[in-house]
């Protein structure tokens, strides 16, 4: 985990918590990412689950599982202290995002192309898997909004309308592509400022 604090008070400021997918990125470079939130709104933290197990395991060395890495991430970061709490992630760090926004009572959890994991391999491989999922009707009556952010093809369709239906959440479908990579084709477009601003509310736009 890595945070990146930019200059100002954090009771002023909201964290966004960034679950990268297997490329270990946001759908593009960290530096790219940052660039397109301004420091002095936000202070960003960016985890990568490097054993590419979609978090079930937590991330080696920092927390064993999803849950105490929840637990881990709201002391080190220090959850209560921000005016506002976004979670975020990208591929099949979307879904993970979603979980821990859940457990964490975040204002946004926000998935882009977010994809579901396939136990069976694991199971194969004699390797343990988290039963309880935080994505289920159980927290249909949340305090914060989920959103599913996709481009037009059928996997990301499938993936996003299936978490819509369980959680009850906002789908969004981005029509100008069917790249499972979005951000980029917006960010090719120059359209990647104005979906960071509906996605993490802020500046003068219309929000998701």
């Amino acid at each position: 985990m890595v945070l990146f604090r930019g200059a100002g008070e954090i009771e002023r400021k909201s964290l966004i918590v960034t679950f990268c997918g297997r490329a270990q990125r946001p759908n593009m470079s960290w530096s790219l990412y940052l660039q397109y939130l301004p420091s002095t709104l936000f202070d960003v933290a960016i985890l990568c689950d490097r054993q590419n197990n979609h978090y079930t395991g937590g991330i080696a060395g920092y927390a064993p599982d999803m849950l105490s890495l929840q637990r881990r991430l709201a002391e080190d970061l220090r959850f209560s202290s921000y005016r506002r709490l976004t979670f975020y992630g990208t591929s099949s760090g979307g879904l993970p995002a979603i979980r821990l926004g859940l457990l964490a009572g975040a204002h946004r959890s926000i998935a882009v192309g977010g994809v579901f994991a396939w136990p069976i391999y694991r199971l194969l491989q004699g390797q343990d898997f988290q039963t309880f999922d935080p994505i289920c009707s159980c927290f249909t009556n949340r305090r914060g909004e989920v959103l599913l952010i996709h481009g037009s093809n059928e996997r990301d369709l499938i993936g996003a309308r299936q978490t819509e239906r369980i959680l009850r959440a906002k789908r969004i479908r981005v029509t100008s592509t069917a790249d499972h990579n979005a951000n980029h084709q917006l960010f090719l477009a120059g359209r990647l400022m104005d979906f960071h601003r509906r996605m993490f509310e802020f500046g003068d736009v219309k929000y998701f």
